[in-house]
């Protein structure tokens, strides 16, 4: 912060002054060139980072316009543009030395400008935590890609065997599995997190007698009428369908 400058000594007295003009001006211009204003959805995904956090991308907080519901966003563009124009307006009475009212004006405006941007800046976070929570717990139970996936296959399975539903089950888990494991080279490429879903991972095997067994969501409880129904849905980002069963 520029303002902070000089706030425990004495005002400097070189060349009228003009040397700590310069200085705080070229701060100004340093803090205004380089801002970026976070979107929510930024905010909600956590684009942006501390400088000495490993992931994502780094940004200084005096680089960063924070996105935070309780800022009047519109005004801190307007701001953010009235404090661009006033850096233009004075730049030639910093390098010329040359006081006018004008240039007192202008600098004013710069100032304010710019303090008001910087307490944005400031902020540790955005606003979003509980949002945020909320988005990613949302994220975690649903299983509806899933379901889709796993509907192509027991259709499948269904219509060109001779396996009951137990079976067909049986089957599943036992590819689910094996792509969890790496068993086979074309499953190491596939998100272990994303077929994580299909399977109860919960405790151990010790404590959990259903550890490693597919999840009741993947039972009886989706119907081969509902499956009719998932398969319908288009433009889904699905993993391969034609992913070869392990032999039992």
């Amino acid at each position: 912060m520029p303002y902070f400058y000089g706030a425990y000594d004495e005002p400097g007295l070189a060349n009228d002054g003009w040397d700590d003009f310069e200085e705080i001006w070229d701060s100004i211009e340093r803090d205004l060139s380089n801002l970026v204003f976070e979107t929510r959805e930024e905010a909600l995904h956590e684009k942006f980072r501390p400088t000495n956090d490993e992931d994502g991308d780094r940004f200084s907080n005096w680089d960063l316009v924070r996105y935070r519901k309780s800022d009047d966003r519109e005004f801190l563009r307007i701001y953010y543009e009235f404090g661009l124009k006033a850096l233009k307006r004075t730049k030639n009475g910093i390098k010329e030395r040359q006081l006018s009212a004008e240039f007192i004006y202008y600098w004013g405006m710069l100032a304010a400008c710019h303090g008001y941007i910087q307490c944005a800046c400031m902020a540790k976070s955005n606003d979003l935590s509980s949002e945020r929570a909320g988005s990613a717990g949302r994220e975690a139970t649903n299983l509806d890609r899933q379901k889709i996936w796993f509907s192509h296959y027991c259709l499948r399975l269904r219509d060109t065997t001779k396996l009951d539903r137990k079976q067909i089950e049986n089957v599943m888990e036992r590819l689910i599995n094996a792509v969890l494991d790496g068993e086979k080279p074309e499953y190491l490429s596939l998100d272990v997190a994303w077929f994580e879903k299909f399977i109860n991972l919960e405790d151990s095997e010790e404590s959990n007698d259903n550890y490693g067994c597919l999840r009741n969501a993947f039972r009886k409880n989706l119907t081969y009428k509902k499956m009719r129904e998932l398969i319908k849905q288009k433009d889904q980002d699905l993993p391969p369908l034609d992913l070869s069963v392990p032999d039992p």
